[in-house]
């Protein structure tokens, strides 16, 4: 850097990008702030010849900048929906699982209560007749030899009476058996040969009763044991095998019947419950009929509710949805409209930004721009005055969107205008608040700062519409000064008031030197927190990096700009612009 090349150059925050120097953002989102493209440009078509020494304004083109606005499809698709079961089958499998379920535990229940019935009943039974028989036997097998005269006798005997309780209880009873203490067979109502002993296992125990239970043949038997006294001592013991077989059948019979209800209970609820889902779902037909039309595009069409339960009042929500489906069809058809008058009038703007940046020796030009909205509110200029002076313009449109851009193209042609072969700033100003003053509606102003500089003598001419200060850098010393000429919006008054006001200041540039006009859009960007980047850390900023290129200014001061603001919205348009004196 000429002027202070024995100083240590600091190393400068870099953002990334690419080479051209300026970005022009038109969409409605956010943008980063990385990339910032800026450009080299000139104002004016027309080339001028520089004469023999004398620094004069060249200009070169660069490449253009793409101004497409991505808009996004008015179609929306629709998502994709495979169908399931339909509710009437929902709701019949729904019942007949509930059936099934109930008839399953009221079987259940009841075929417990009915097998425990019968299993007391054939005990009570089994009790009876063993009590029975204990107390009509004679222990003679005390004294007796049950194979010699008396006791073979005795044995026949018993036998016989056995058999006779056999036959007259032969489809309940399966034997009787007499047993001595040994537990050896006295008698049997069953020939000895037709019967045998059987693996038992015991279901209760006392001392008066043993009942146990086996299967004979395949047939569930229960055995009773009690024993036989005489004298207060057990001497035998008599068994009765009773048929315990309806126990088997009164569960094979609830089975069934179980099985036959659960099918009937099946196929009665199947057909109850499609005819009521028909019923109860006819409605919901209807509306799904409705809901496709309306679906399809057509916002006229109204549903009739058919009944006064949830769904009546589900189809009269749907007429209410139906119309502000109509309304916002309508806002949307406007906004689109809106949204496309946008975009010419942004292309529009972007046009009237300069096409190039004057390239001038031993002055390094820089410029930084982005809007917030669709179209913006700030607008700065390089505008060729003759050889040898140049008007360096920022300013700030209170309004957005339209009419700040109708009134920034109104104040763009008039400051070209009045500042033809003009090289006094203030009465530049003077005469385009004149003119534009009568056609600004009430509350609209437009604040600029205008600058004419000598290219020969770096003689810097400053004025000022209520706009915010000149940041003046000195290369020397590092420090910043704050040129604030006074004066007044233009807008404001339209005439006398603002003639008195308006002010020019001169300044003395010099290598190292460097001057930053801005829009108030950079000092009050807004972080997530509410809280303004502020002018005093701009200043600072300035005098750490016053120093470097301009381009490397620009990029540093919009990386802290971007760490600042974090995800918050971009509030104002920015724009900075700032020449260096090499």
């Amino acid at each position: 850097m000429s002027g202070d090349g024995s100083k240590k150059k600091k190393k400068l925050p870099k953002t990334p990008g690419t080479s051209t120097r300026m970005r022009k953002t038109v969409q409605m989102k956010r943008p980063s702030f990385a990339n910032v493209p800026a450009l080299k440009k000139k104002t004016s078509s027309e080339n001028l010849p520089s004469s023999g020494k004398s620094t004069s304004l060249h200009l070169t083109k660069p490449k253009k900048i793409s101004t497409t606005i991505p808009t996004k499809s008015s179609k929306i698709a629709s998502t994709p929906f495979s169908v399931g079961l339909p509710i009437w089958m929902k709701f019949a499998s729904f019942t007949c699982l509930l059936l099934i379920s109930f008839l399953s535990i009221f079987g259940i229940f009841f075929s417990h209560i009915a097998r425990k019935e019968i299993e007391d009943q054939i005990n009570i039974t089994g009790k009876k007749l063993t009590s029975y028989i204990v107390h009509s036997v004679d222990p003679f097998w005390r004294v007796e030899d049950l194979n010699k005269g008396r006791g073979k006798e005795k044995v026949s005997q018993l036998e016989s009476k056995l058999k006779h309780y056999l036959q007259e209880n032969k489809n309940d009873i399966f034997n009787i058996l007499i047993l001595d203490r040994e537990e050896t067979i006295v008698a049997t109502a069953l020939p000895a040969e037709q019967f045998k002993l059987y693996e038992l296992s015991i279901l209760e125990e006392s001392d008066k009763y043993t009942i146990q239970e086996t299967k004979i043949e395949g047939v569930r038997t229960r055995v009773f044991t009690a024993p036989i006294f005489f004298q207060d001592e057990i001497v035998g013991k008599a068994q009765v095998y009773l048929r315990a077989n309806r126990i088997d059948e009164v569960q094979d019979n609830f089975r069934k019947q179980i099985l036959l209800a659960c099918t009937s209970g099946i196929t009665l609820g199947v057909i109850c419950t499609f005819l009521f889902s028909i019923f109860l779902t006819r409605p919901i037909q209807m509306l799904i009929q409705d809901i496709r039309t309306v679906s399809s595009g057509n916002f006229e069409h109204e549903t009739r509710p058919h009944s006064r339960d949830e769904i009546g009042e589900l189809a009269v929500a749907f007429n209410d949805m139906t119309k502000q489906l109509k309304i916002a069809q309508e806002e949307r058809e406007e906004k689109k409209l809106m949204e496309h008058e946008l975009e010419m009038a942004t292309e529009i703007q972007t046009k009237l930004l300069p096409e190039r940046l004057p390239q001038i020796p031993k002055f390094d030009i820089f410029v930084y721009y982005l809007s917030a909205k669709h179209v913006g509110g700030d607008y700065y200029d390089f505008i060729v005055i003759d050889k040898k002076h140049l008007g360096i313009v920022v300013a700030d449109v209170s309004g957005k969107g339209v009419p700040g851009s109708m009134v920034m193209t109104m104040a763009r042609s008039l400051i070209r205008l009045a500042s033809r072969g003009n090289p006094s700033p203030a009465d530049t100003l003077r005469k385009v608040n004149k003119i534009l003053s009568p056609d600004m509606k009430s509350g609209m102003f437009v604040s600029a700062i205008y600058m004419v500089l000598n290219i020969q003598s770096k003689e810097l001419k400053v004025c000022s519409a209520g706009h915010n200060p000149l940041i003046l850098y000195r290369g020397a010393t590092r420090e910043i000064e704050l040129v604030k000429p006074k004066g007044i919006a233009i807008g404001f008054d339209r005439g006398a008031i603002f003639d008195a006001n308006i002010v020019e200041e001169s300044v003395q540039l010099y290598s190292g030197d460097r001057i930053v006009a801005y829009t108030d859009g950079v000092v009050e960007a807004m972080n997530e927190a509410n809280e303004e980047f502020g002018d005093q850390k701009f200043y600072n900023l300035t005098k750490k990096y016053g120093h470097a290129s301009s381009k490397e200014y620009v990029d540093a001061i919009v990386k802290e700009l971007e760490q600042h603001r974090g995800n918050a919205e971009q509030s104002d348009d920015i724009t900075i612009s700032t020449v260096k004196i090499q």
